[in-house]
């Protein structure tokens, strides 16, 4: 499997002298296309500061981050819709910005919106949908980029259980398709749908299970 972002002792320190908090120390790890991991381990413990720095949303303090050219999409725990657009428009957002037609962009958003199972809200702004309901629809937003990478942050916290498990599967499916997902969570049955697992604690991670690979 093709590797598309190895962390080689990376550390993450916010604030400098007594008032600064280490996120992360000493954190080395791989995600390879096709890995399904759930990132667990309790509040505060690092998950998201991870998961922004496998996605390039930050930058480490120490060590080196190394990635593929590949394409990557962050599931945030908020919803981050777009409140003027509806459902559909926010979804075929960022496939205008890269410089899609819009009659493909809103076909694919649909196509997007559908695999999430909520395409009869495509054209409900985001004022008229649950928090549920907004957090697919972000989701949808993400997967219909056809991401290589998958990177999603507690994205079942804000449905009920039967969803959170459709979600969940949807993901796992992905990465039987190539696509690599990372996903942090809470919800031990979550990460139970997914075959790798890294638990954090305290800012380390420990490798749970052989998917990850090692530097």
């Amino acid at each position: 499997m093709s590797e598309l972002v190895r962390c080689v002792d990376v550390a993450r320190v916010y604030g400098r002298g007594r008032r600064s908090v280490v996120a992360l120390h000493d954190i080395s790890c791989a995600v390879a296309a096709g890995d399904a991991i759930a990132v667990t381990g309790p509040s505060g413990s690092g998950k998201t500061t991870l998961l922004h720095l496998l996605a390039g949303l930050d930058e480490p303090t120490a060590g080196e981050v190394r990635r593929a050219e590949a394409r990557a999409g962050m599931v945030f725990q908020g919803d981050s819709l777009v409140p003027s657009l509806d459902a559909l428009e926010n979804v075929a957002l960022p496939l205008l910005i890269a410089g899609r037609g819009e009659q493909e962009a809103r076909r694919e958003g649909m196509r997007a919106l559908e695999s999430v199972g909520v395409s009869e809200l495509a054209w409900r702004l985001p004022q008229e949908l649950s928090g549920g309901q907004a957090q697919r629809v972000a989701l949808a937003r993400v997967l219909a980029e056809r991401p290589d990478l998958v990177l999603a942050d507690e994205p079942t916290g804000r449905v009920d259980s039967e969803r959170a498990l459709q979600i969940a599967d949807l993901l796992a499916e992905l990465a039987r398709t190539g696509v690599a997902v990372v996903v942090a969570t809470h919800d031990e049955a979550i990460a139970a749908r997914l075959p790798g697992r890294w638990e954090m604690r305290d800012g380390t991670l420990r490798v749970a299970t052989p998917q990850d690979r090692p530097c």
